[in-house]
């Protein structure tokens, strides 16, 4: 039975909202429409801060003001992680999927497990199928063909065919010259990096809308940027002026282990031209992940518009629904 409670402020998303009520209990944390608070919360409530690119076998998992991670690539192991990190909601993709001999199976930080060769559609599939029944929240693919084979065009079909069938959107790992433009007509999802083996131009328009951009802009150099980072950022640029969708996301793993708020990683976005509550939604994965969770972000009671709470956010609080409970007056 959820607790109901009053909140000095909700953002719900989409707007700001006083002395909001929200629903809490053991599935989640959620605006609510009407009924009797148990209590009042202090403070403003956000959807959870969230971090939509990890590889936690790479990281330290652990502190910090994440309120939910996206694990973009693992082995089955990683379930046992799931509950150990109490005001972190923890979703994951499962294992890598890619062609037999494709990246990253010949990686030597890719262990056994988190890898799976797909040969043909109906192994697809059955991939697929298993990934679901053991609670994966999107799947992720990867078509690097600068690293060696990738998915033929009938099993990526078959990917996203049986994923979207399951309600489960599609990531993929793009890169090398014609990829991203391959896996949007192949119905991808998402991109788990913002495109940077070069720009793209006319390709930009026809995404807008089918695919969001995870944007991982600053494991370009960690804060020693060239190339790669100003050719990513310049395509995110011009994909978020079109309305393109782009998300908060860090590569965790790939060079940072400390799984905290990456704040090169927002002035990137900003730089990108994305700020307000633009940068807000970035920030609290909308576009891939469900709004609402089992966790959420608390910041101060003052902060009311959308500046002030990216601002916040480095001091902010991750919440589930004991610990708001705990906090209740």
């Amino acid at each position: 039975m959820s607790t109901l409670a009053r909140v000095a402020r909700l953002w719900t998303g989409t707007e700001w909202v006083n002395d909001a009520l929200m629903a809490i209990d053991d599935s989640g944390i959620r605006p609510a429409r009407a009924g009797v608070a148990a209590g009042h919360l202090d403070g403003t409530v956000l959807p959870p801060l969230t971090d939509a690119h990890v590889h936690l076998g790479l990281a330290s998992p652990g502190g910090g003001v994440l309120a939910r991670v996206l694990d973009l690539g693992w082995h089955a192991g990683l379930l046992s992680t799931l509950d150990s990190w109490p005001t972190t909601e923890v979703v994951w993709a499962g294992p890598f999927l890619t062609a037999p001999g494709g990246y990253p199976s010949t990686r030597p930080w890719a262990p056994d497990g988190s890898v799976r060769e797909l040969s043909s559609a109906s192994a697809a599939a059955e991939v697929i199928d298993e990934l679901h029944r053991i609670g994966v929240a999107v799947i992720k693919v990867t078509l690097n063909s600068n690293a060696g084979p990738v998915l033929t065009e009938e099993v990526l079909r078959a990917v996203v065919t049986t994923a979207h069938g399951h309600g489960l959107q599609v990531v993929a790992h793009v890169e090398g010259h014609g990829e991203p433009q391959r896996a949007a007509v192949a119905g991808v999802d998402c991109f788990a990096h913002a495109p940077w083996t070069h720009l793209l131009d006319d390709d930009l328009r026809p995404m807008v809308g089918r695919v969001s951009w995870i944007s991982t802009l600053d494991m370009h150099g960690r804060g020693r940027y060239g190339e790669d980072y100003e050719t990513a950022l310049d395509n995110v640029r011009r994909f978020a002026a079109l309305g393109g969708t782009v998300i908060y996301g860090t590569d965790l793993g790939n060079a940072i282990t400390t799984t905290d708020l990456n704040l090169r990683e927002v002035a990137a976005l900003r730089s990108a031209g994305i700020t307000g509550e633009g940068l807000l939604r970035a920030l609290t994965g909308t576009g891939l992940l469900p709004t609402w969770s089992r966790t959420a972000t608390l910041l101060p009671a003052d902060v009311d518009e959308a500046h002030a709470a990216v601002e916040a956010l480095p001091s902010s609080v991750p919440v589930n629904a004991s610990t708001i409970k705990e906090r209740l007056r």
